[in-house]
């Protein structure tokens, strides 16, 4: 996991783990939308003042930042990022952050 990925995981999991919202088991997948979350804002810098065509077609980067977007939506309501989708997940996760894991254990297995 780069630099971005690593300060979204911080910006995010906190919160999300409070609420019951990710667990140890979770992890992974929470480790991709990071990812994706990092890359996403990396090619919006990129981004910046370049050609949205080249050569008469779209910029690669513009093609990847939809791709990203959509799966970053798709993943982010499994963690109920939204507020349609924190409605129903805090329902479903019901219960609080007591008796669950750090985000720390979390992220590096339960050995900090």
């Amino acid at each position: 996991m780069d630099d971005r990925a690593r300060r979204v995981w911080l910006r995010l999991g906190g919160n999300l783990r409070e609420q019951g919202l990710l667990t140890i088991l979770d992890r992974d997948l929470f480790g991709i939308l990071c990812t994706h979350l990092g890359r996403w804002a990396q090619i919006q810098e990129e981004l910046q003042g370049a050609p949205l065509l080249l050569e008469g077609a779209k910029h690669p980067l513009l093609i990847e930042s939809r791709q990203l977007a959509e799966s970053i939506r798709k993943l982010a309501g499994e963690f109920g990022l939204g507020p349609a989708a924190r409605a129903r997940a805090l329902a479903l996760a019901g219960g609080r952050a007591e008796d669950k894991p750090t985000l720390a254990e979390i992220l590096f297995d339960g050995t900090t």
